[in-house]
């Protein structure tokens, strides 16, 4: 039988400071004490202007110690000189922020600013308990965990499987040790948390775990900004919520750069799709997976089976999210190879990438006898692509995808790049989709600007 829970018994109250590394944290203080936090750094953006370093976009050193003293938890052995990713409890705050669109970057001539956006008056009226399941719903399906860990092989997406079962099954607020571990759940937890990091701080923080931090591992270890754990203890928020991120709401299934990653045709949240990760999963668990794999989950909003866990009237509404449908109409994509050379081209949103390719080549008059891949975030050889058919570099390929399903961008431009070998660049900008033209069409060029480089040189060309 499932216990109701509030904010009030998770001490929404609570003033008790505590540092980054306190192994002496009590359930009361989280996640109220983080929703607290959130609305502490909110209010820190709305009254200062924040400017943010050109290079890796994150706060400057003066606004990190201003909003370090004014939070709860934290960050020890920082000095005047120390970047925001050593202060991982700012920077988890900023980074959900940013991926929810409650804050935004904007340019000024000088600096990069860092300020409201137009949704965060809606988040202010929420109740603590959907701005709660807001902020899990960014981390869980917007965030890729791979940047937060600083890594691309993060086995924190496979491994929270087999640790969210073992602590979900066990007994409330038992410590699990895991650094000398003496029984066959310690030594589980061991194995599969041994680069967690700072996720062990993540979790915490959402309330689902409390952990004892190995403060002498810390001193040691090469990096400084790392974590390290003694002991897991799960809450009875932790035994609550994990099965249904578990099941209802599978990270593999909702997490939109697991989606990419793993080349799913569709990289909508929620939506079926045919390979079932059920790794760690107890047989019945993985049975009600296969179940929920199968179903179309998209139109339905994150926060719904959490609702019986809440106090009635309590969780009733969130966020619209960014994108959450297939986005049909006809799209006007510019094809930049400079400033001065570019190619403008109509697609309609069931073009798939491949045909976005053809069209682009066609534009350009190349001759189509080379790899290619487009990266969604803009930079050349991230992990973020969608390849060539056949192409072994990610599952996610050009020909299963539609342009309609990538959630394209006006200010969120793709590079495109053209044979592996003499890589061709081109940033591929969004202009405009008219939503009123939801017909096929064959792809045809609008308008070219400047002479289309040479794709081939030969030595007679010298002459």
């Amino acid at each position: 039988m499932r216990t109701q829970l509030s904010f009030d018994m998770f001490g929404e109250d609570e003033e008790k400071k505590s540092s980054i590394h306190s192994t002496s944290r009590s359930a009361s203080q989280f996640p109220a004490q983080f929703i607290n936090d959130v609305n502490s750094f909110l209010a820190y953006c709305s009254d200062t202007s924040i400017s943010l370093t050109k290079t890796t976009q994150t706060l400057s050193r003066k606004h990190l110690q201003q909003v370090n003293d004014i939070l709860s938890v934290k960050a020890e052995s920082v000095n005047t000189y120390s970047s925001q990713e050593f202060y991982p409890y700012i920077n988890f705050i900023f980074q959900i922020l940013l991926a929810g669109r409650l804050v935004d970057i904007h340019s000024n001539r000088k600096n990069l600013i860092l300020g409201d956006s137009d949704r965060l008056t809606s988040f202010k009226e929420f109740t603590t308990s959907e701005k709660y399941c807001f902020l899990l719903e960014t981390f869980w399906v917007d965030m890729d965990w791979d940047d937060l860990l600083f890594s691309n092989t993060n086995q924190v997406t496979t491994a929270h499987a087999p640790v969210f079962t073992a602590l979900y099954t066990s007994e409330e607020n038992k410590k699990w040790n895991i650094v000398n571990p003496k029984t066959a759940t310690g030594e589980l937890l061991s194995l599969e948390t041994q680069s967690w990091h700072h996720f062990f701080q993540y979790f915490e923080w959402f309330g689902l775990w409390i952990c004892e931090s190995d403060t002498e591992r810390m001193k040691t270890y090469y990096r400084k900004n790392s974590y390290f754990a003694k002991n897991i203890a799960v809450t009875t928020l932790g035994k609550q919520m994990m099965p249904i991120l578990l099941i209802d709401r599978s990270l593999h299934l909702w997490n939109i750069s697991l989606r990419k990653l793993f080349g799913s045709s569709d990289w909508i949240p929620g939506k079926p799709d045919d390979y079932i990760r059920n790794y760690g999963l107890t047989a019945k668990d993985a049975e009600k997976l296969e179940l929920v794999f199968s179903e179309d989950q998209s139109m339905q909003p994150f926060y719904l089976p959490f609702v019986p866990l809440f106090a009635e009237g309590t969780l009733t509404k969130t966020l619209p999210r960014i994108q959450n449908s297939f986005q049909n109409g006809a799209y006007t994509l510019r094809v930049n190879y400079t400033k001065t050379i570019w190619r403008k081209i109509k697609l309609p949103a069931t073009a798939t990438m491949e045909d976005v390719h053809y069209e682009i080549l066609d534009a350009y008059q190349f001759d189509d006898d080379h790899l290619y891949s487009f990266f969604t975030d803009g930079k050349k050889w991230s992990k973020h692509c969608i390849a060539s058919p056949n192409d072994t570099f990610t599952l996610s390929h050009a020909s299963n995808i539609q342009l309609g399903s990538i959630g394209m961008k006006k200010n969120e431009p793709l590079l495109y790049l053209y044979d592996y070998g003499d890589e061709w660049t081109f940033t591929v900008v969004l202009e405009e989709i008219d939503e009123q033209h939801t017909q096929y069409f064959e792809p045809y060029l609008i308008e070219a600007e400047g002479e289309s480089p040479q794709q081939y040189f030969y030595e007679e060309d010298e002459w």
